[in-house]
């Protein structure tokens, strides 16, 4: 299939998921999402999965329009609206205009931003104007620790909410004779800091038969083990491919591609950097050096070896820090202390 063809049938999924009417809750207060970004991220898909858990609770708007990639993975709760509207409560993101905060600190009602990157890296937009989001936000919100501290001087009134992932437990690796040790990748490879080609190259010196990259890439290393998948949507689809998951970043966030493979049960093995430190606990990582070779490949190796023996523990240490059960809950009463308390002051 063309590239254009593939567009094509991509804008008309936009376009069909966005003028699809959703189900409005009826519910005491009303939240709208307002973001600038709308290209599929990490970042983007974690802020979408808490306007679909909080649609459950609350009157949940999210501001689009017909071409955005955002629109097929908002859930069926979330209204879709064209414009800024009054709300009991604002969620916002780091690329909006001056102009959208101003409109929006007009409603005088609580302002959380939502933060997914570290102060110097936001999709290409300068300094001064993904910092001035700490003007207009009385909120803060961060997926770690490790984040945090990185915006102590930015940031007032901060929590920390990690980002959750759907129920994959039912992912199951499906047994032939030629799928048996298959090594998964999953980003948005454009990124350098993906470092995609150590990671394919660290594959090719393991036992994987088959390493298989989901997501954008803009070079393609040519080997017949090497599979480029693009992006998709359907996560089941996704982490049922592969039995162990890499990623060699040299530098991330809270990645939710992590979490959604501990989800599914699949093991990691992950570069020694601060934000994959928040799995080091969970008995199906290893953590290991960016330019130690062999310890990457002998990570992998054991792992393709235990996988099956580590998927019970990879789904146990995903349900108690990332379901959507513990996230939402944590979300609904930060939400409600928030809005309660504006309306006392």
């Amino acid at each position: 299939m063309s590239h254009k063809l593939k567009t094509f049938i991509s804008e008309l999924k936009n376009r069909y998921s966005f003028y699809k009417t959703n189900s409005d809750v009826n519910a005491k207060y009303s939240i709208q999402f307002v973001c600038g970004y709308h290209g599929l991220s990490g970042g983007s898909e974690a802020i979408v999965s808490v306007a679909n858990q909080l649609s459950k609770s609350f009157k949940v708007s999210f501001f689009t329009f017909p071409k955005s990639p955002l629109n097929p993975i908002l859930g069926s709760f979330v209204r879709k609206a064209t414009e800024i509207e009054e709300a009991d409560l604002f969620i916002v993101d780091r690329s909006l205009s001056e102009e959208e905060y101003k409109t929006i600190k007009s409603f005088n009602v609580p302002i959380i931003v939502s933060i997914h990157g570290k102060p110097n890296s936001l999709h290409g937009l300068k300094d001064d104007v993904s910092m001035q989001v700490f003007n207009y936000a009385t909120d803060c919100h961060f997926v770690s620790l490790t984040q945090s501290e990185l915006f102590q001087d930015e940031a007032r009134n901060s929590f920390v909410i990690a980002n959750s992932s759907d129920d994959l437990r039912s992912c199951s690796y499906i047994e032939t004779r030629t799928r048996t040790k298959r090594l998964g990748l999953v980003g948005n490879f454009e990124a350098p800091r993906k470092n995609l080609n150590k990671n394919i190259e660290s594959g090719l010196q393991s036992d994987a038969d088959t390493i298989i990259v989901w997501g954008n890439t803009l070079e393609k290393i040519s080997d017949k083990r090497v599979i480029y998948k693009g992006y998709g949507h359907d996560k089941v689809e996704i982490y049922s491919s592969f039995d162990v998951f890499i990623s060699l970043s040299t530098d991330e966030n809270l990645p939710l591609a992590i979490i959604q493979a501990l989800g599914a049960g699949k093991p990691c093995v992950l570069s020694d950097i601060p934000a994959h430190r928040e799995f080091a606990h969970c008995k199906g990582v290893v953590l290991v050096e960016l330019d130690d070779k062999q310890q990457v490949v002998n990570a992998v190796n054991q792992l393709l070896k235990e996988y099956s023996n580590l998927k019970e523990t990879c789904e146990n240490f995903w349900f108690d820090n990332f379901s959507e059960q513990q996230i939402s809950e944590n979300w609904k009463r930060t939400v409600i202390r928030l809005i309660e308390n504006s309306k006392c002051a």
